[in-house]
């Protein structure tokens, strides 16, 4: 089984925000679930038992989740609601660890997928699952995937 690590939007600016990016981790997570993944999600679990708002805390539950991402295969990203910082960090660590280096993998035959969640179920790369999903490329409101 892949191991995927779920990146989307933590931080919120009110609690309705917060909700709705805790939605969204969980639609991805789900989503990974179905399509015979084993998805980590780190800021669905950290949060529960670490308080964000706490710099000091947060950079502990960011470094633990860095540590996650290194064991994954690819990295999905969430970006209907855009990218925040700690995203950012995510996906940069990604491309230095060669799981989300678009160039790297164009030369392995492998491609970026970009979808709308609410219209697809899920998209992983071609080379590794095509699960239940109708593959909308030229909508960016979903996620990208790269393995």
């Amino acid at each position: 089984m892949r191991k995927v690590y779920i990146c989307s939007p933590y931080r919120a600016k009110d609690g309705a925000e917060l909700d709705r990016n805790i939605d969204y981790a969980q639609q991805l997570t789900r989503q990974a679930l179905e399509a015979g993944l084993a998805p980590i999600t780190p800021h669905l679990y950290m949060t529960q038992c670490m308080d964000d708002k706490k710099p000091e805390e947060r950079a502990r539950g960011m470094a633990a989740g860095l540590a996650l991402l290194k064991g994954c295969d690819f990295v999905i990203v969430g970006v209907k609601y855009g990218i925040t910082e700690g995203m950012d960090r995510e996906i940069h660590t990604a491309n230095m660890l060669g799981i989300w280096n678009t160039r790297k993998s164009d030369r392995s035959g492998r491609r970026a997928i970009t979808q709308s969640c609410i219209a697809a179920s899920f998209v992983v790369a071609a080379n590794y699952i095509a699960a239940r999903a109708t593959i909308a490329e030229s909508r960016t409101d979903g996620l990208m995937s790269m393995p």
